[in-house]
């Protein structure tokens, strides 16, 4: 019995002495979708990108969002959604539209053909 308690006890100090994620209420307002915040497209795709590095999905779609909005036939700005949709959510349902109009953008064959891929890829992934 003592062993038990002594495991128990044991387990709660070392998960309180480990760094915990911060809380929701602790990551300050999130963007509201309502209304683009007046910036350069560019702010707001760099902004995107850095919060989908640090895995904050919810502001880097916010942000994507906000930009491809502003510049709606930005190529990079697509595949920054799909991406988030595709990696950052496992979404590939949302995630295939977003690739498709950055196919339609693209005037590269190279990257044309790599978006047909990865959209057939998920397209049999969501099938599944």
């Amino acid at each position: 019995m003592r062993l038990n308690v002594f495991i128990i006890a044991a387990c709660l100090s070392a998960c309180a002495a480990t760094p915990s994620q911060p809380a929701l209420r602790d990551l300050g307002a999130l963007p509201s979708m309502d209304r683009v915040p007046l910036g350069d497209p560019g702010g707001l795709q760099q902004a995107a990108l850095s919060n989908f590095s640090g895995g904050d999905y919810v502001r880097a779609l916010r942000y994507a969002y906000w930009a491809s909005q502003t510049i709606p036939t930005d190529i990079r700005l697509r595949l920054l959604l799909g991406v988030i949709y595709d990696e950052g959510f496992g979404r590939p349902d949302l995630a295939l539209p977003e690739y498709r109009k950055a196919r339609d953008l693209s005037p590269l064959p190279e990257l044309a053909t790599r978006l047909d891929e990865r959209v057939r890829h998920l397209h049999r992934r969501e099938l599944e």
